[in-house]
């Protein structure tokens, strides 16, 4: 058996983790596998995909507050700054820290 797009040892693909990129299904190798038996031979095509990366999750806590998550904000006039948390399909998380809110 031979590959094409992928190890030629034993047709493995990797790809990279999509990290913090926010992205669709992507296909990251196409691969054809080749068999070849009593002189006869028969190939086969396979799209390899990658799942979809969002964020899954997002947290709001008044900056500085490694505690609850903000349920209400400021009276009108009134300015706070917050820290925003996302956590990604991938597991990873990322912050915006010091996002100010003025009602």
């Amino acid at each position: 058996m031979t590959y094409s797009g992928a190890s030629s040892s034993n047709g493995a693909v990797t790809a990279a983790s999509k990290g913090r990129t926010l992205s669709g299904v992507t296909t990251v190798a196409t691969v054809t596998a080749k068999v070849s038996l009593n002189d006869k031979e028969g190939t086969a095509t396979y799209s390899v995909q990658q799942a979809e990366n969002k964020a899954e999750s997002l947290e709001i806590r008044a900056a500085g507050n490694f505690g609850t998550p903000v349920t209400s904000f400021p009276a009108s006039g009134t300015t706070i700054y917050y820290t925003t948390y996302f956590t990604f399909s991938s597991g990873l998380q990322t912050e915006l820290a010091d996002v100010p809110f003025s009602a």
